[in-house]
């Protein structure tokens, strides 16, 4: 007696549950890897931020070793200070009028006299000079992405340039210098190195009344990740 079998067909691909059931483990896992990427991120712009924080306070503890006092703040605005000048060093040409002595950047970019530094700054030079050549620069590590210009654009007065150290992060609102637009209040226009309109973040600086460092002076970042506003300072937070 001869027998035959009939072959029966093998199951094959994914029953509707079991695929639902891979979409969702597939979503918690790209869930916990979005997640992780923004920890990381967050984590990677505060040490950013705090590494650069050190290496203005070894520059400014330096100035303060040679000078016994620190870089001077008059001005209310925080974010508009003298410190890349004062830390970068400046040569200081006299001219018969006064007003129109000058001091210059050590790359020669730059030149602000007198009352481009009273404008910006609410002083009348910088310490940190010398009249033959470049002055002291305490801040020979500067990268370019670390400091930009900013301009006065007020009609009523010249067009002043000066350049400020700023943060390599967001901003919170409202905390930004920003390009000069027709709608903004604000007198100081922000450029890049490369003449760019943009948005930069200030280092905020205050020797004047400092309120955190009482005998010396505070230095701070204001930064923005995500939702979340991060102040790192010079101080115990």
């Amino acid at each position: 007696m001869k027998y035959t079998t009939r072959s029966q067909k093998q199951k094959t691909g994914f029953t509707l549950i079991e695929l639902l059931t891979v979409i969702a483990i597939m979503a918690i896992v790209a869930g916990m890897v979005v997640g992780l990427a923004g920890v990381a991120g967050k984590k990677k712009r505060i040490a950013r931020t705090q590494a650069e924080l050190n290496q203005l306070v070894t520059a400014i503890d330096s100035y303060f070793a040679e000078y016994n006092s620190y870089p001077p703040q008059v001005n209310g605005s925080y974010g508009v200070n003298s410190l890349y000048h004062e830390l970068i060093g400046t040569q200081y040409t006299v001219d018969p009028t006064p007003a129109n002595s000058t001091f210059k950047t050590p790359d020669g970019r730059l030149t602000l006299n007198v009352e481009a530094v009273q404008e910006f700054f609410g002083m009348g030079g910088f310490a940190n000079v010398n009249e033959t050549g470049a002055a002291k620069n305490y801040l020979s590590t500067i990268a370019p992405n670390q400091t930009a210009l900013i301009k006065i654009t007020d009609p009523s007065l010249s067009a002043y340039t000066a350049q400020i150290l700023i943060v390599e992060a967001e901003a919170p609102p409202g905390k930004a210098i920003m390009a000069m637009d027709p709608g903004l209040t604000d007198r100081y226009g922000a450029q890049d190195i490369e003449g760019k309109p943009k948005t930069v973040n200030p280092w905020r600086y205050n020797s004047s009344n400092p309120s955190n460092n009482p005998n010396s002076y505070d230095l701070w970042a204001e930064i923005r990740v995500g939702d979340e506003t991060i102040i790192i300072g010079n101080w115990d937070n």
